[in-house]
């Protein structure tokens, strides 16, 4: 519980050294981000696409030199 406390106040204060061009481009990505997920979601009323991880296609493909 401890670990996120502190990285949350880390990120806080590296946002706080940040120069003005560099929070207006982060905000103008994170817009540009919120626009995305609102146009996959079709205004957020269907559940975000979830990242997986699994490999669903085997590896049957054999390579020779």
């Amino acid at each position: 519980m401890v670990m996120p406390l502190i990285g949350g106040a880390v990120s806080v204060y590296l946002l706080t050294k940040l120069g003005d061009v560099a929070l207006q481009i982060g905000g103008v990505w994170l817009a540009a981000g919120v626009v995305y997920l609102a146009v996959l979601t079709k205004g957020f009323r269907r559940p975000a696409p979830e990242m997986t991880f699994e490999d669903d296609t085997a590896a049957t493909d054999k390579v020779t030199a």
